[in-house]
């Protein structure tokens, strides 16, 4: 096995990195605007894209993973905080 097909393969088995887990946590929506052209795609489609294109499995699942937390942070956010104003 050559060096290139070796860092190949250890791309593939890479975990997220500390700030590509917060881009999919705190953005964990993939298209977040319309407008007359289309749809505009958010922050993390373009990596997951990127993921896929290159076979990143396991980084495919952890981004999944994050942008799942992401919603239930938001739910939990918003639940929160509109029980927080009811209570005022």
């Amino acid at each position: 096995m050559s060096l290139e097909e070796k860092n190949k393969e250890k791309r593939k088995t890479q975990s997220l990195t500390l700030e590509e887990r917060l881009t999919f946590f705190f953005f964990p929506f993939t298209y977040w605007q319309r407008n007359i052209f289309g749809t505009y795609k958010g922050p993390t489609s373009d990596e997951m894209e990127r993921f896929e294109r290159h076979g990143f499995e396991r980084k495919i699942r952890q981004a999944g993973w994050m942008q799942f937390l992401g919603w239930i942070f938001y739910a939990i956010v918003i639940i929160s905080a509109t029980h927080w104003l009811k209570s005022q």
